[in-house]
């Protein structure tokens, strides 16, 4: 199993009622003594009738903020045992039993955008250090169960890890004898990405922690190729948008925010096809 997906943000500043009748109750009658007889030959020419379903998350990230979810520690559920019949009623001793955890995080949010007041002219880019959540299991079969079921990772999205951007974007137009030109071109990129980890325990199968170690270094790379995307388009944006000529005003305006969606665009686009093309990471090894 695998999956990585990356997310972006941008910006600049009945019922009816019907009777019944004894003639539908027959055909009703014939038409399940019928589905016995066809569910009863499939069963015996397939073993099963319904295939067992994939627990893979397989839709993708619906382009919304990340709730921040924090984990709290999982408390104890207690089971009483039961009095024996002709035994004094006397409280019953309890049994802790601790739940499994899944995961643990801190939570996760989107990037925000960089502040531009006193940035420098060009691009301006700030990768953050990855957030993780903690996935717990001594199986793979665990271990996929843990990411799945995190509700940390379904806050974010529905995939196992996660790069999102956050592209601004600031200018100064000046006039002269009225044409205008863009100065002071400012555009900022800030980068963050949401990955699991896991930490093998002295009883983790061998197997299962260097099968992990690969995933986990795939994943990483499939999420860090989002990444050189978003530095790329970004750059190519900041070197659009300085070389902008002198052109009437209103002009100006219109150009200069067709370059900023077409770029966006582009990058978008880049992102989806990198997905696509890698199956998000598994062609890269990120198969769990």
């Amino acid at each position: 199993m695998f999956y990585g997906k990356y997310r972006h943000a941008y910006g600049g500043r009945r019922h009816r009622s019907a009777s019944y009748t004894p003639a539908q109750h027959h055909a009703s009658l014939f038409v399940f003594v019928l589905f016995l007889l066809v569910y009863g030959n499939l069963f015996r020419v397939t073993g099963q009738l319904f295939p067992a379903a994939s627990i893979a998350p397989t839709a993708y990230a619906a382009n919304t903020p990340a709730k921040p979810l924090s984990q709290s520690p999982v408390t104890p559920q207690t089971l009483s045992t039961a009095t024996a019949a002709g035994e004094a009623n006397t409280p019953a001793a309890a049994t802790t039993i601790e739940v499994p955890r899944s995961c643990t995080s801190s939570g996760y949010t989107l990037p925000s955008a960089l502040s531009l007041t006193a940035a420098a002219p060009g691009l301006t880019t700030v990768i953050d250090t990855p957030t993780h959540y903690e996935v717990y299991g001594s199986s793979l079969p665990a271990l996929r169960t843990a990411i799945v079921n995190c509700p940390a990772r379904r806050a974010a999205g529905s995939y196992h890890a996660l790069t999102a951007y956050q592209l601004n974007w600031a200018y100064t137009p000046v006039a002269t004898s009225g044409v205008c030109r863009l100065d002071n071109v400012r555009i900022g990129l800030r980068v963050n990405q949401f990955l699991p980890v896991f930490s093998p325990g002295s009883t983790t199968p061998t197997s299962v922690a260097s099968t992990w170690d690969a995933y986990s270094r795939a994943l990483k790379t499939h999420e860090d190729g989002h990444t050189a995307l978003d530095v790329e388009y970004a750059t190519k944006l900041t070197t659009a948008l300085q070389n902008v000529g002198e052109m009437n005003c209103a002009t100006l305006t219109r150009q200069t925010q067709s370059i900023i969606d077409s770029h966006v665009a582009m990058l978008n686009t880049a992102n989806e096809l990198y997905d696509s093309q890698t199956n998000h990471g598994a062609t890269q090894g990120a198969v769990l």
